[in-house]
């Protein structure tokens, strides 16, 4: 299915509450700005790509409506109505090649990046509860 994306949702709630706890409970310098950057700088670098997929994808979708029967996303009943159209469409054609190369780009670069800094977040934490106890 061409309109399927790829997404991702962090959930802010626990770094929220910790603000309002104050940053400082967290001893440690280097996990305190570790949290941080993954809240402030990662997520919100994946959630300006995310937002300009999302644009994308919703044009894709809108583009489609001239030119297949229906949006699905399970099963086989979506048909191009009008191929010929289909195929001399630039724009359409643009908004498909876009979302590949933006689904590339958070696929292979920008998630697995996010996957890093939250495995190095675990870490830290882990290793802070272990000195701890």
């Amino acid at each position: 299915m061409i309109h399927y994306g790829t997404y991702f949702q962090s959930n802010e709630g626990p770094y929220q509450t910790l603000k309002q706890l104050g940053m400082r409970t967290i001893k440690n310098d280097s996990l305190r700005n570790q949290i941080t950057n993954l809240y402030d700088l990662s997520y919100q670098q994946y959630d300006k790509y995310n937002y300009e997929y999302a644009k994308i994808i919703d044009n894709l979708i809108l583009e489609g409506a001239n030119y297949f029967n229906e949006l699905e996303y399970f099963g086989n009943k979506m048909r191009p109505i009008n191929v010929n159209g289909l195929r001399l469409n630039n724009r359409y054609s643009f908004y498909l090649k876009t979302s590949i190369n933006f689904n590339k780009i958070l696929l292979y670069q920008t998630i697995p990046s996010i996957i890093d800094e939250i495995s190095k977040t675990l870490i830290m934490i882990n290793t802070e509860i272990e000195n701890r106890e």
